[in-house]
C-alpha cells in the first residue's frame, strides 16, 4: 500500500510490522517474559524504539512471530514432555542440555516454565512394531537405570536411536513417542560391564535375573559378595562381577530348576524337601528371610534323580 500511495511514506509498513512485547504477546496469547526470552536467545528479531515520553523499549516483528505462532501453539512444558515420552523430568533436561530436545527461550529462569518444541519430541527417533518374539529385549527405562554409573549414558543411548544405530521397538501403537516404554536390545548393556569390573545392586539383580529388593536380601545374608562406596552423601553397595559367577555357581534359583524338571515354580519348594535339600534363603527363612527362595546348587533335582555337580561325579539318589 505504502508503495501504490505516494503520500504514504514507504516505512510505513514495515513500522506497522514492529509492536510491543507486551502487545504481540497478547496477540499470540502467551506471556511477555517467554518473548523477553526468544528476544535474548536470538531467536526473535527486535528493536529498540525510542517513545515520545523519552522511554526506551523494545519492539519485534510481528509477522516473523505470527510464522511462529504454531510452533508456540504446539510447545509443552517439562512436565507434560516427561509424561509423552514416559521418562522423568530429570531425564528430559538432559536430553534438552544435550540439545536432543529443542526449547523455546532457552533454560527459564526460577518459577518459569519451560517451552518445548513439541516437534522436536517426535524427531527423537523411530520406533518400529514389537516383533512376535521380544526375548532378549529390554525397556529403555530399565536400560537407562543400568547405566546410570556412565554419565551421559541416557543421552548416548537416545542419539544411537535417533541415528539408527540401535533398534527401538514399541508394543503398543499409542505409544509411539513414548520412548520410555520403547524395547530396545539387551546386548547393550555388555559393553557396559567390559568397562567396568563392578556393579551396582541394580545390574546385579538384572544380570541374575531377580528383584532388586531380593539382591539387597541376598546381600545382607551374605550370599552375594558386596562392598560400600561413598557416593556424594549416600553410601551405595558395589558387587563385583566375581561375584556374579560365585553365586551361579554355588547358588540356583527356583526358575532354572523348574525348567530343567518341566514343572511349574509353585511344585520346586516340596519336590526339593522331599529330597531333603532345604532352602538357604526364602520366606520364612529364620535369619534369612526373602521373598524367593534360593537353593544350594550341590544338588539339581533333574527327574526322579539328585545328581551331584560342581565338579562332582554323578551319582543317583538311591546312592
Amino acid at each position: 500500500m505504502a508503495r501504490r500511495n505516494r503520500y504514504l511514506r514507504s516505512d510505513t509498513i514495515t513500522s506497522h510490522r514492529w509492536v510491543s512485547i507486551r502487545a504481540a504477546a497478547k496477540k499470540v496469547n502467551v506471556p511477555s517474559a517467554l518473548l523477553h526470552r526468544m528476544v535474548a536467545n536470538g531467536e526473535l528479531p527486535h528493536r529498540e524504539m525510542k517513545y515520545p515520553s523519552g522511554r526506551n523499549g523494545l519492539v519485534v516483528d510481528y509477522l516473523e512471530l505470527t510464522v511462529r505462532a504454531e510452533q508456540l501453539k504446539h510447545a509443552v512444558s517439562l512436565e507434560e514432555a516427561a509424561s509423552c515420552l514416559s521418562i522423568t523430568k530429570p531425564r528430559v533436561r538432559q536430553l534438552l542440555d544435550a540439545g536432543l530436545l529443542r526449547s523455546l527461550g532457552g533454560k527459564p529462569s526460577p518459577g518459569e516454565r519451560w517451552w518445548i518444541d513439541g516437534s522436536s519430541l517426535i524427531n527423537l527417533g523411530t520406533a518400529l512394531p514389537c516383533p512376535p518374539m521380544t526375548d532378549g529385549l529390554v525397556s529403555v527405562t530399565q536400560l537407562a537405570k543400568l547405566e546410570l554409573p556412565t554419565k551421559g549414558s541416557f543421552v548416548e543411548l537416545i542419539a544411537s536411536i535417533q541415528k539408527g544405530k540401535i533398534n527401538a521397538y514399541f508394543v503398543n501403537p499409542d505409544d509411539g513417542i513414548a520412548l520410555g516404554k520403547w524395547l530396545v536390545p539387551r546386548y547393550r548393556i555388555s559393553s557396559i560391564y567390559r568397562n567396568s569390573p563392578n556393579l551396582s545392586v541394580v545390574e546385579a539383580a538384572f544380570l541374575l535375573g531377580i528383584k532388586q529388593e531380593v539382591a539387597y536380601a541376598l546381600i545382607r545374608s551374605g550370599l552375594l559378595t558386596s562392598y560400600p562406596i561413598r557416593s556424594g552423601r549416600r553410601t551405595a553397595h558395589c558387587v563385583p562381577q566375581e561375584a556374579i559367577r560365585e553365586f551361579n555357581q554355588s547358588f540356583v534359583l527356583g526358575p532354572e530348576l523348574a525348567r530343567i524338571n518341566k514343572t511349574s515354580l509353585k511344585s520346586i519348594p516340596p519336590l526339593m524337601r522331599e529330597h531333603g535339600v532345604l532352602p538357604v534363603v526364602g520366606p520364612g527363612v529364620v535369619g534369612a528371610n526373602c521373598r524367593q527362595y534360593v537353593w544350594p546348587r550341590l544338588m539339581q533335582i533333574v527327574g526322579a534323580d539328585v545328581e551331584l555337580t560342581l565338579g562332582q561325579s554323578r551319582t543317583s539318589a538311591n546312592n
